[in-house]
């Protein structure tokens, strides 16, 4: 038979590795979960680069396509974009 020492010890290492059993199945539940919402979570936007505008070109561009051009672009037109441009 076990003397009451040797069972308190042999019962001291079952919850030790008891513990040790939980601890680990938290951790994997954590890294379960963050698994989870890192592949459920949206990317950031991508935003775009672009070049700068030649902006004479361009106006030279929408004037020859027509006096609406600007207009369609901008949502304004050219003289009140201008009037803007002045106020800002």
């Amino acid at each position: 038979m076990y003397s009451s020492a040797s069972l308190k010890s042999k019962m001291a290492y079952i919850n030790d590795s008891d513990e040790e059993q939980e601890e680990d199945e938290d951790m994997l539940l954590a890294c379960i979960l963050v698994s989870e919402y890192l592949e459920e979570k949206e990317e950031r936007p991508k935003f775009y680069v672009r070049e700068r505008i030649a902006w004479e070109q361009h106006i030279a561009e929408l004037t020859e396509e027509g006096d609406e051009a600007f207009q369609r672009l901008y949502r304004m037109n050219y003289s009140m974009f201008l009037k803007l441009c002045s106020i800002i």
